[in-house]
């Protein structure tokens, strides 16, 4: 089963090298400046593996997180989120605090 592992950080081209060859990551996505998708990656299933990509991530400081099997965004059905400045701008509880 390919696998995929999501970094995010500050993440340097010596890391984003070193993960992908140990994890034989197929494709890389940059979504953003600081998070980046490695996916494709049959290593993923060897414990080992997924030792030393989250030994690299702890010494470079950044996030990593292992995704088994990507889901598309079609398989879920609910989204739960704190509204405060995350889908609004304002803190909307303030607002109804002063109302």
């Amino acid at each position: 089963m390919n696998s995929t592992i999501v970094l995010q950080g500050a993440i340097t081209a010596e890391l984003l090298a070193s993960v992908q060859a140990a994890g034989g990551a197929a494709n890389v996505v940059r979504v953003s400046e600081r998070i980046v998708r490695l996916g494709g990656m049959p290593a993923m299933t060897d414990a080992a593996v997924r030792g030393q990509i989250a030994a690299l991530a702890d010494a470079a400081q950044v996030d990593c997180a292992f995704i088994a099997a990507p889901r598309p965004l079609s398989g879920f059905r609910l989204a739960v989120m704190d509204m405060d400045s995350t889908l609004i701008t304002i803190e909307c509880i303030d607002e109804i605090a002063d109302m």
